[in-house]
């Protein structure tokens, strides 16, 4: 299966982040690394696709890159976290901002939502005393707007720069309820760790356990859950690729191909595929059941920094610091839109054809209908006198003279004779 691009939108600047809204909508948030976020629809149709600006943030200028943003599960909401320690909830119609939160980051690496969009987990780098830094994971109450919970906060916390976090869905394989009464997130470092933590246990907020490579220049650059939270997949700054069960470790799919860092990825809402984007300038579509490389989606002329799909799996976006967004869709469904176009094409071509009644403008503002009807249309005008004066043929005003036909019958009638009154 191959994917062919079908829509490039080009911008002033490197985009930093996109995300799709949590609908079966095609509406897209876009990052960008002079800290402006923009709302577009993407009009979709048959083999092409049009980019449609919705809205833009009204921040006069901005001074600092976006590194992450995400929308909120219920559609309302999109949270960014900034290069210069702010995070921003904005309404996700109007693109206003509705809080910028705030604990003493530096930068703010990656943000996400709850699975039940009333708290954000936010994974950012800290000043600890006058110049040392430090990780920090801290979840937030996304009504309130005050922060509920520092991770590991004391010997747990990690002490390196945090690059990602992601928030474990609660899917149907639990009945939408958090395993063990226990929300899970994730979140590694620059020192090459990935961390999971559980959140509302009953011993309360903690480290649940931690994973550490064998080599700690090789960070863990973007993670993300599938839908059903039954599997994780971690992308390495190496171009390694893997995905594993989350509460064993095991299961493990490798997928190989990237030559450089995996810089984010994404689950098709069936699980069935992995969508990665790397500094390697490309997009590839994995197989998520055996890790086998189904295509790569060559095109961007720089860094491929953050990938999407649609809600249908039938569509992917992909943006990256070649300053542009981009739109591509499997070949077998464009394939599937010509066989529909032609084979309704050929319907109606063998209906006109047909001597079949279809009444006048059956198939638009144009069509005159069927032979029958148009055959009945005419003698219907011929009788009415509504042909536009055409003299009927076959019919006068002469008298019409037939032959007496001999007949041994005797034919009796009256004759009256009325006279004039006056």
């Amino acid at each position: 299966m191959s994917y062919n691009e079908i829509a490039k939108l080009n911008v002033p600047v490197g985009v930093t982040c996109i995300d799709l809204e949590p609908t079966k909508r095609t509406r897209i948030a876009a990052g960008f690394n002079d800290g402006s976020i923009v709302l577009y629809d993407i009009l979709i149709k048959n083999d092409s696709a049009e980019f449609k600006e919705i809205k833009r943030d009204n921040i006069e200028e901005h001074y600092y890159s976006i590194n992450s943003l995400s929308w909120s599960p219920d559609g309302t909401k999109i949270v960014s976290g900034n290069s210069d320690g702010g995070i921003q909830i904005w309404n996700a119609e109007t693109l206003e901002i509705i809080s910028t939160l705030r604990d003493g980051n530096i930068n703010v690496s990656s943000v996400a939502w709850s699975p039940d969009s009333t708290r954000i987990v936010s994974g950012s780098t800290v000043y600890v005393g006058d110049s040392d830094r430090s990780g920090h994971v801290v979840i937030w109450d996304a009504a309130t707007y005050k922060i509920i919970k520092t991770l590991g906060e004391g010997d747990e916390e990690p002490n390196t720069n945090i690059l990602t976090v992601s928030w474990r869905p609660n899917g149907e394989w639990n009945k939408g309820e958090p395993y063990n009464g226990m929300e899970w997130i994730e979140s590694s470092g620059d020192d090459g760790i990935i961390y999971s933590w559980g959140v509302g246990d009953e011993t309360g907020e903690g480290l649940l356990s931690y994973v550490e490579g064998n080599d700690s220049n090789i960070k863990c650059m973007c993670m993300a859950f599938n839908a059903e939270g039954t599997r994780i997949a971690y992308g390495l700054s190496n171009g390694e690729l893997f995905s594993q069960n989350p509460e064993t470790g095991d299961n493990i799919v490798n997928m190989k191909g990237h030559t450089s860092s995996v810089n984010s990825l994404c689950w098709s809402r069936n699980g069935n595929v992995i969508v990665s984007g790397s500094s390697d300038n490309s997009v590839r579509v994995w197989n998520a059941a055996d890790g086998s490389q189904k295509n790569i989606l060559n095109g961007h002329d720089n860094e491929v920094t953050s990938v999407a799909i649609s809600y249908d799996n039938n569509y992917i976006f992909s943006a990256g610091l070649d300053k542009t967004i981009r739109v591509w869709v499997k070949s077998i469904q464009i394939a599937k839109q010509q066989f529909t176009k032609k084979y309704t094409e050929d319907i109606i071509n063998r209906t006109l054809r047909k001597r079949a009644y279809r009444p006048e403008g059956f198939f638009g503002e144009e069509d005159p209908g069927g032979i029958e009807f148009q055959a009945a249309k005419k003698r219907w005008n011929l009788r009415n006198k509504s042909d536009g004066g055409k003299k009927r043929k076959g019919k006068t005003n002469k008298k019409k003279h037939t032959k007496k036909r001999k007949t041994k019958k005797t034919i009796s009638c009256t004759v009256r004779r009325f006279k004039s009154l006056l």
